[in-house]
Formats: structure tokens, sequence, C-alpha cells
């Protein structure tokens, strides 16, 4: 029965095992509590109920008579768990259909903080070198952290911040065990304490100009060490490196607890309450991934979460860092919400989405408005003639794609050809006849004037041409392409079909007075759809062939309408929610306010979609049939992601009107490292070369090298002699006119001379202390 299973599930994992006895007794308690202290209520045997929502009824029931959350909140050694809480916890888990999650799962990390002399019991007056506390006189708004007594905190909840540099992949949607480390002010790493079962803020909240939140821990399990762990020779990193100057590490569940029993041999005085914190790690399930690399996919997902948020970001940072490839992978996420390795394992179908969906271009010097936008293109006539006509660019028209892409007409929109004509044609005039039936049931359309013969004088008719044909024959024979729209005239305001051209022109004999066919894939037939308004306001004449100013936005959205589920609502018919993502590399190279020109106004992530058309240089020679006609937007889910290495000269020149319409994310040195899984031998060559990179005058972290130098390298002398040499010696170039620079770099990846090196072992993400 239900209280066997519910007995099973506390002594598996819901409550501490050696409690096993406690619950048991304390769910026979509860059964009679209830029973006796309400006996109008009909309670019963609470564990009767087999579903969280027949529980909760009859929780409604008795509320109003009882604070049941008080029953038995503590037994007689003052234990906190209430059998009654246990078992909702229980019944949450369990109900299938309840949407409650289930059980969180734990990541464990460790986060830097600046030291506090007054040992966290107030702000300190420290003040640190961290770039983002200089406007405030350099004393870190993170240096009240274990500030148990404040009036902000609750009794339950203990407030908490750590600059992060990007907050933990699962940041306000799991829970949390911190470990805060710091160095002391004779520059020894110290792990300070601890948070347990911790929410993390990806923004935080400001409560002041030098306090800020962005961690609210349990206070029951969170704990100042009266006895800071020494941790000079960062073993308790357990190998990794930092994350940037800020940020985390994830580490294990095991990590957490072997830290946790340092700091029980350390604090006798405080055993009780760590070993409270030991039993709820014990307890946590870990995060999937988060045990080991979980680095990467956190970056990603942190990053995926910021782009669908900001539309528009850049991704900078030294060169070799997996910018390019990091974009990819954010990309992936939101097309396909899986990475590329699983993509290329996956079905067809995820490929294609991937390949429609995702937009590359590589900016550089000569690329133009004419490139990316639009611009007047040279073509080539039948007869040999050079003439020029607009052509759109491929950012515009990776929008009209996306745009056109929504669920229930991708299909369509694949069979259209790069600028689709739509054209109106009468089928033996208006209403139901033969020729009309006989198009609609074999997929084609037919037109007549076969009275004056293939060949024959057009000089008495309105529509002669120089070449002495019809201009409805020339339409139709010539102008008319295939992936072309044709729209059936049923009356002088309406449409009976809507058709894909799908052939060239054909003349068959058999067809009597309408020889003259193209093969037409109709979207949809048998319909009665006004298009006057849609038209311009133009109604329909009786000549066969022309071309219309309907637009094909309207044209998709008359098929929407014949071909979708007439239940769904108009606004679920037009929703488009399919993700596009455009990646623009190397985006400092080209002159941005040439290429972008107006768009300017329209990539502004306030003013995306039809709210945000601007007219470009060209909106004059944009066709009536056009999407674009009445101007262009960029639409709600179209998203940008440029990328950039931070050395490039060109960088300083961003016009500053671009900048401030992107979030820009760095993308460290060391991050590469974790990103790519490099080997421990490449990490440490990485790490000596870069330290010594960044303390260089004349250089600084901009220069380091990433993880890509250093993927699958089996020989690192070959890599230092064909690589690496000649990229020191051009960052040196103009600043290192005696070599010591390049052979201090160059003993640093050789490991020459390490004792005597510039090459220390200490915590770069904490900060100096001025004395």
């Amino acid at each position: 029965m239900l209280k066997e299973e519910f007995t099973e599930w506390a002594n598996n994992g819901g409550i501490r095992s050696q409690d096993s006895g406690y619950i048991s007794h304390a769910i026979d308690v509860l059964e009679w509590w209830l029973d006796s202290k309400l006996p109008n209520a009909d309670v019963g045997n609470l564990f009767r109920y087999e579903t969280l929502a027949e529980f909760e009824e009859k929780l409604k029931q008795i509320k109003n008579d009882v604070d049941f959350y008080e029953v038995n909140k503590k037994d007689q050694s003052g234990r906190p768990q209430a059998a009654l809480n246990k078992y909702t916890e229980f019944l949450k888990e369990n109900d299938s259909n309840c949407k409650i999650k289930k059980k969180r799962m734990t990541s464990y990390i460790i986060a830097n903080i600046a030291w506090n002399s007054s040992d966290w019991k107030g702000i300190t007056e420290d003040k640190t070198n961290f770039r983002w506390t200089q406007e405030e006189g350099n004393i870190p708004n993170e240096s009240w952290n274990f500030d148990f007594d404040n009036i902000r905190n609750s009794e339950e909840t203990i407030y908490g911040f750590t600059q992060f540099t990007h907050a933990p992949k699962t940041a306000e949607s799991n829970n949390f065990f911190v470990v805060f480390r710091s160095r002391d002010k004779q520059g020894k790493n110290k792990i300070v304490g601890f948070y347990g079962d911790s929410d993390i803020l990806k923004v935080p909240k400001q409560l002041s100009n030098t306090q800020s939140i962005n961690i609210i821990g349990n206070k029951r399990i969170s704990i100042l060490l009266e006895n800071k762990i020494d941790d000079s020779d960062n073993k308790l990193l357990f190998g990794k490196q930092k994350v940037g100057q800020i940020g985390f590490n994830i580490i294990t569940k095991d990590n957490s607890i072997s830290i946790v029993d340092e700091a029980i041999k350390l604090n006798p005085n405080q055993i009780n309450k760590l070993n409270e914190l030991k039993y709820w790690l014990e307890s946590t399930i870990p995060y999937n991934g988060s045990e080991i690399g979980e680095l990467k996919m956190s970056k990603t997902e942190e990053l995926k979460d910021l782009l669908v948020e900001n539309k528009n970001i850049i991704l900078h940072g030294a060169p070799g860092t997996g910018k390019t490839h990091l974009a990819k992978e954010i990309a992936a996420q939101i097309i396909c919400g899986k990475s590329f390795e699983e993509i290329e394992k996956g079905s067809e179908e995820e490929k294609e989405s991937i390949k429609e969906q995702l937009g590359f271009v590589q900016f550089h010097p000569s690329y133009d408005y004419t490139d990316f936008v639009e611009g007047l293109r040279p073509q080539e006539s039948a007869n040999g003639e050079i003439y020029f006509e607009r052509k759109d660019g491929v950012f515009k028209k990776f929008c009209e794609k996306a745009i056109l892409s929504s669920s229930d007409t991708e299909n369509i929109w694949k069979e259209l050809n790069d600028n689709p004509t739509v054209w109106k044609v009468s089928l033996e005039g208006t209403g139901d006849n033969p020729t009309r039936t006989d198009c609609m049931a074999n997929g084609y359309i037919r037109i007549g004037w076969s009275s004056y013969g293939e060949v024959a004088d057009f000089s008495n008719f309105s529509g002669y041409t120089e070449d002495g044909g019809s201009v409805v024959l020339v339409a139709f024979q010539s102008k008319m392409k295939v992936g072309d729209i044709v729209l059936s005239c049923y009356s002088a305001t309406e449409i009976d079909a809507i058709g894909i051209v799908t052939g060239e022109y054909e003349y068959r004999p058999e067809g009597g007075n309408y020889p003259r066919y193209r093969t037409v894939k109709w979207l949809v037939k048998g319909i009665r759809e006004n298009i006057v308004e849609k038209n311009r306001g133009k109604s329909l004449t009786l000549a066969s062939v022309y071309k219309l100013s309907i637009s094909i936005q309207d044209v998709f959205d008359i098929v929407k309408k014949y071909t979708t589920n007439q239940n769904q609502n108009s606004e679920s018919v037009n929703e488009n929610n399919k993700a596009f993502v455009f990646i623009i590399d190397e985006i400092n190279r080209g002159e941005l306010s040439k290429i972008f020109g107006e768009l300017f106004y329209a990539i502004d992530p306030g003013y995306r979609g039809i709210n945000g058309k601007i007219n470009t240089q060209y909106q004059n020679l944009i066709k009536e049939n056009n999407i674009f006609y009445t101007g262009f937007y960029i639409p709600e889910n179209v998203y940008i992601i440029g990328t950039m290495n931070d050395i490039d000269r060109s960088v300083e020149s961003m016009d500053f009107a671009m900048r401030r319409r992107f979030i820009f994310e760095e993308v460290t040195a060391e991050e590469s490292a974790e990103n790519m899984n490099l080997p421990s031998e490449a990490k440490e060559k990485m790490k000596r070369i870069n330290d010594v990179i960044a303390n260089t005058e004349g250089l600084n972290d901009a220069y380091k090298i990433g993880g890509a130098y250093f993927l699958n390298v089996d020989d690192f002398d070959k890599l230092w002699k064909i690589k690496l040499s000649s990229l020191i010696k051009e960052y040196l170039r103009g600043i290192d006119d005696d070599g010591s620079k390049y052979k201090k770099i160059e003993d640093a990846y050789f490991n020459r001379n390490a004792n005597n090196s510039s090459l220390n072992d200490t915590d770069d993400n904490s900060p100096t202390v001025e004395q």
C-alpha cells in the first residue's frame, strides 16, 4: 500500500536513513492526531489517497481548522522533518499527472569571492583591483557574504553574492552547494565557508551601491568556517582551472563531501551544523552532466538564453578560443535543442533544419551594403545585353526565409524561386467551366487565343508588342518562371485556387481552343477568396494572364487560412516559432556603417517585427508583390551572433551605434581549454604561456592563446615551431627590441627555469588587498 511505499521512499533518501524508525512512528502519530483533533473533518486514514490531487483536496478541507504544517514539526530530538511535509513531497514525486517538478537535483560549485578582513561580519574596507568595483572605490559588493544577522535575511534564508563570469547553466532552475574560496592578506588561498541548498539568480538584484544579491541560501546549512581551509596548493580545485578572473568551477558531489569532511576536522565547535550539511549533501542527486565536463554546455546554454533574450550578441576574446565553433553550438541549441555532435548523429531532418535555419557570412574590408542588404547587380538578357537589376543581399534573403518558413508554409517556400512573381490567370473566363475543371483535376493552367493561330497578326489588339506577339502570350510563355505563384481568377473580385508553377511553357494542339499549358502544383482549390483589398484595391480584369500586386505574405496567409485546422484561432495559425540564427564571423573587420546602413534601426532588439519597418536605399525599385514592398524589417525569430578577436586593430573602430545594439560576451582562453576538453599536458603548457603573455609589457589578456591551437596535438615542439613561434613574434613586433620578451614566453612554454620564472601559483581570481 501507499503507506509502505512512502516508508520505503523515506528510507531510500527522502530523509536521512538513520531516521527510518522516526518517520514510521511519525506516520502513526500523524494519523492519530488528525483523527483525534479533527473528528468532524472525516480525515480518516490520510495515506489512503492515491494521487496528489486527492491529497491536496483533503488538505483544503482541514486548512482552516488547523495549521497542519505545524503537526509534528519537531520530534523530541529537535529534528525539523514534518511527516506531513515529507508525505506531500513523496506524492509530488510519484504523481504522474502533477506538473510540479520532480525532486530537484544539485550542482556543486566553487565560487571566488573578495577577501574580507572583518571576517564577513560587515562590509569590508579592503580595496581590490577588481575592475567592476573601480567606480565604487574598489570595495567589492560581495564583501558582506555570511552576514547572518543582517535584517535582510529571513529565518530560513541568507542572501549572498559572487561575481560570476557567467551564471551557472542551471541558475533559477536548480539548487546549489556553493563553496566560497578567497585569498587572505598573506596571499594564501582559503575556503572560507558554504551556502547549502541555494538558489542562484541569473540577474543580480541591487540592494544598494555596495550590495547586490544573486545567491539565496538555506540558512540552516550555510556556514562561515571558524577555521578556514588552506588551499594554497589548489588541491581543492581538483585539477580544474579557474574560469576567467572571476567565475566558478563545477565539481563533483564526492569533491564537495571531501571539502566538508576537511572542514569537520578543523572546526570541532561547528561539527553539528557541518554534519547537518553533510547529511544534506549525501542525500542530493547530482545534476546530469555537472560532475565532469559541464562547463562547455553551461557556457552554451547560458549564451543561448542570453541570445534569446537580447536577439544580438558578439562573442569576443583571444585568438583560438573557439568563438566561431561556440556560435554554431549556440545556434544548434536554439534551432534543435541539441549539440552539433548530436545533430550529426541524428536524423536527416535535423541536419536539414540546421542548414535551412542557419545563416553564415564572414565580413572583410571589401564587404558592403550591396552584399548584405540589397543592391544593383549586372544581369545579361537573352540577346546578350547587360542591364542592372535590384537583388537582395544575403541577410535580407535570410530574413525573408525566416518570415515565410513558419511550420505550415515551410515546404511551400522551398518550392519558390529566388524572386517569385504572383500571377493571375483566367481559365476560360470566369465562373465554372470545363477548362477550369480540367486544370484543377490535372495540375496545370491553360490559356487560349488559338483562333489567331500560333503566329498571328495582333496589330488590331491593344496588347500588341513589337515582336508581333500578345502581352498575354509573352507573359505566359517567357515571363512566367518555374517557382512563381499563380492565382486562378473566378470573378472580378475572387480567386478559387492558388498554385506554384512547376513546368515550362508547352503548346499542346490537343488542347483545342486553350492549347497553351504550364504545369502547376495546386496548394488550395475550390475556395472563394476576395483579394481586392490585398491587391491594393484593384479588381481583377478578364485579360487571361498578368501580374498582381498582392504580396507573397498575403498569398501565404490565404493558403494557411484554408490548410490549417479551422479550430485553431487566427493567432495560432499565424504563429511563427521557428528560430533562425545568422552568424557574422569577424564582424569587426567590415565597415559596419557601410554594411548595415539604415539597418541600425531595424537590428535593435526593441524594433524587431513589422513595427520596425524601414525603407531601404532601393525601396522604390521593390515590386508590389515582394514581401518587403511596404518596408524591410527583421522578424522576431531571427537571432544574430557576431564573433571577433580582441587583438584585431579594427576592434576600436567599431561604430558605437552598433556596439550598443549587441551584448558583448568574452570567451576566455581558460574557458576554451575546458570547452575543448584539452588533455592535462596541453592545459599546463597553455596556462604557462598565457600567464607570461598576460603579464608582458605591451601585451594583455587579449593576446592569450586559445585552446584551438592545442587541439589534437601530439608533437608540442612542432606546434611551437610551426604555429606559436611566428604568432608570438607577430605579437611582439615593434615592442621586443632585444628578444628578451620572446625568450621569456618561449621558456614558459617549454617550462625552462620554472623556479626563476614569473609564473607562480597565486590565485588570479582573488583581489589584491592594498596594505
